[in-house]
């Protein structure tokens, strides 16, 4: 997974695509677990996230999809920088963190 996913709004609306990949082939993830967490750059790792959403595996998991829509109640986050993290548990209970990057939620105005 190599997709940089890009800055939003607080209290606004964002819908992205993730696909899994596990040596160079698409994963069947239907029966597995896609999480998005987010917490801000100064907060510590065992801090509760500022966010954390499922992605639905349901639609296109077959294809190794996780759809992630986040609404305005869910990114009703501070403006700041955060630390993003795409988690994926698969059915078996084995863990990999398939994305790491620094995003930006911005102040509307």
């Amino acid at each position: 997974m190599a997709t940089k996913i890009s800055d939003f709004y607080e209290d606004s609306s964002k819908k992205f695509t993730i696909t899994i990949y596990y040596n160079n082939v698409i994963q069947d993830i239907r029966n597995d677990t896609v999480t998005m967490v987010l917490k801000r750059f100064t907060t510590h790792a065992s801090d509760t996230p500022d966010l954390s959403v499922n992605g639905d595996v349901s639609t296109a998991g077959v294809s190794g999809q996780a759809i992630f829509t986040l609404i305005p109640s869910v990114t009703n986050i501070k403006p700041d920088l955060y630390q993003l993290e795409v988690n994926w548990v698969r059915a078996d209970n084995s863990s990999y963190v398939i994305h790491r990057q620094m995003i930006n939620v911005l102040n509307r105005l």
